[in-house]
């Protein structure tokens, strides 16, 4: 009974070391699984073993490979590798790469000198014991390190400076310094780069003078799609509001203004008329250019859009005691939106038009207001 016993322990010993060699296998196995590509825009820079960050990679046309058991590719790892062979079109491993946004992180980050330190290419990933079965088994030189990996997942590192980064769809109109929205930008190529917080403004601002601009990267992140249509949209440059005047003119020392709002963005008044005789048809040009609230306005109501137009009429005196308050009735009405697209062409955008009409539109008194608002779409 004592040997039969014996036996069952020894059995069961040898199934408990099995499936610890199993493990460990299992572990090793996994320790050399995983195989990090990272795809250059063009031809890397540099060919064959490629040290970047204390990893060696093996880089051959626009493709550099790396072996290890790291199970998350890592923003630094694609840092250092970028700055040893150029930017990277993608990075990381069979069904995990990453994101748009991170590799944008990741050519923003390889293109600068800072940051020589050892990278690795996971955050997250395992103990010392499967890096040390990794450095036995394979030819990948690993950093040495005291404490195991970070739990942490990877993704953009924070940093001190905000960082702008524009791409622009050809070689940028102007090269050097640009100065425009309250940034100061250098380019050189199809790329700008300023320091920065991720505004639209600033962006519509910059294509006006760098050209069409087909990414827009920030410390906030990237700009959208619609948002780069609207970044690379037209500029409103002038107002025309037309008017006709009924049978009660406008009469001198009575004024009609428009008072002109974005939603987003300052508020200004501008004149219309002074003085409209009686069926007289005039058309007031109301510039969004040449002085600092205009220039905003502008930028802001292409952006974001206008929000309003309200017409204030004030009713004057003509000098004449015996002269009661004016009134004024308006029977048409017309107000268009001149803008310039990136090409330098101009087009006209209808943003009210009550016109022939046989009725008043509207009859002022002192103090009336006629407010026209317009969609959010409207300008673009």
């Amino acid at each position: 009974m004592f040997i039969a016993a014996s036996n069952t322990v020894r059995r069961r010993l040898a199934l408990a070391v099995c499936a610890c060699s199993a493990l460990v296998l299992l572990s090793q196995a996994k320790a050399q699984g995983y195989l990090y590509v990272g795809v250059t825009e063009a031809a890397t820079a540099r060919t064959g073993a490629v040290s970047a960050g204390g990893l060696t990679w093996q880089c051959a046309g626009n493709r550099c490979t790396i072996t290890g058991p790291w199970e998350a590719p890592s923003v630094t790892a694609c840092e250092a590798l970028a700055r040893a062979v150029g930017r990277l079109r993608s990075y990381g491993r069979d069904g995990a790469e990453l994101s748009a946004k991170q590799m944008a992180q990741c050519n923003k980050g390889g293109s600068s000198s800072a940051g020589t330190g050892a990278a690795r290419p996971v955050a997250g990933a395992g103990s010392n014991a499967a890096v040390a079965a990794a450095r036995a088994s394979s030819s990948v030189t690993l950093p040495e390190i005291s404490a195991p990996f970070s739990a942490k997942p990877s993704g953009i590192i924070p940093r001190l400076v905000t960082e702008l980064t524009a791409e622009t769809v050809a070689p940028t109109h102007r090269q050097g310094t640009v100065r425009t929205g309250g940034l100061s930008w250098s380019c050189q190529g199809s790329r700008c780069t300023a320091t920065g917080q991720t505004k639209l403004t600033q962006c519509f601002s910059l294509a006006r003078e760098v050209g069409r601009i087909r990414s827009y990267v920030g410390p906030s992140g990237s700009l959208s799609r619609n948002d780069l249509d609207i970044c690379n949209g037209p500029r409103l440059l002038r107002l025309e509001i037309s008017a006709r005047s009924g049978d009660d003119d406008l009469r001198q020392g009575s004024s009609l203004t428009a008072d002109i709002a974005s939603r987003n963005g300052p508020e200004v008044a501008r004149p219309v008329f002074s003085r409209l005789a009686s069926n007289a048809y005039d058309t007031a040009r109301i510039p969004m250019t040449g002085t600092a609230p205009l220039d905003a306005l502008s930028t802001y109501a292409s952006v974001n859009g206008l929000e309003r137009i309200t017409l204030v009429f004030r009713s004057g005196s003509s000098g004449n005691p015996f002269d009661s308050a004016d009134n004024w009735d308006m029977r048409e009405l017309q107000i268009v939106a001149v803008m310039q697209d990136l090409d330098g062409g101009t087009r006209r955008i209808t943003l009210r038009d009550s016109r022939p009409r046989t009725a008043v539109v509207k009859r002022f008194s002192d103090g009336d207001t006629l407010e026209t608002r317009i969609g959010r779409d409207e300008l673009r």
